[in-house]
Formats: C-alpha cells, structure tokens, sequence
C-alpha cells in the first residue's frame, strides 16, 4: 500500500499537533506552546527528521555521547489513529531508513507516555530495513 507522508515544515506543526492530541487525548500535553516549540525545534534540526502523514507522523533524531562509539537515533514520537491501516507503520520504517542512511548503528526506541512498543517489535522483527538496528527502552 503506498502513502503520502513527507518530511514536515513549519506549516504543519499545528495539523501535526492536533493529530498528536487526537491519537493521546489526554495524555497529550496540556502546554500547547512548549508542544509547538518542542516540534518546531525538531523541524529545524539537522539531526531530525519528522514525518507527517495523513492520519499518522513520526519524529526521530540522531544523536552519540562523547561516551558511545558510533551513532544512534532515537524514535521521539510515533503516533497513528486507529484507521491508519499501515501508515504508522510506514513512517516507522522510513524513520529506520533516515537514521541508517545517515550512519546510525542503532535506532532506539524508548516511551515516556506508557506505550508499549512490542506489537510493533513483532511486526517488523524481521523486516530487513529494521532488522539489527532496532534497541528497546521502555
């Protein structure tokens, strides 16, 4: 199935925003300026990238510790709504896809807002974009 998704500009922050808030209610954050700002900061940043679909989007940057050896990414944010029949799972693989293509030898994936990333784990186990660059933090 293909999907239309793309990498966000500064005029899809708020539709971003309101799909955010429709996917965790209300455990979407109650200081919607701080949400605005957090998300513009990472539409302007080299070592991120979000990715904006109709009924899902992602955010996941680069980031290595002067302690690490190589690069890692970090998935920040994933979210889709109940009817977005694989897109959620799209934007996750091109995410993998920007960190690998940018050297990353790890893509992590780590929840502050109680998600639990082991359906998704099941389902791309062996999917050869993911595969062997995936970490779970939870």
């Amino acid at each position: 199935m293909k999907f239309n998704f793309r990498v966000a500009t500064r005029e899809d922050i708020p539709r971003a925003l309101q799909l955010a808030e429709s996917i965790y209610g209300d455990r979407f954050p109650a200081d919607t300026v701080a949400a605005y700002d957090w998300l513009e900061a990472r539409v302007y940043s080299l070592t991120s990238v979000v990715l904006l679909g109709e009924k899902a989007f992602g955010v996941a940057c680069l980031s290595q510790a002067f302690y690490e050896e190589s690069l890692g990414a970090y998935l920040l944010f994933l979210g889709a709504t109940p009817d977005a029949k694989g897109e959620g799972i799209a934007i996750f693989r091109s995410l993998v896809a920007w960190a690998r293509e940018r050297n990353a030898r790890r893509f992590i994936l780590s929840s502050d807002l109680s998600r639990d990333f082991k359906p998704l784990l099941r389902r791309l186990r062996e999917d050869f974009v993911v595969k062997e660059l995936l970490e779970v933090s939870l």
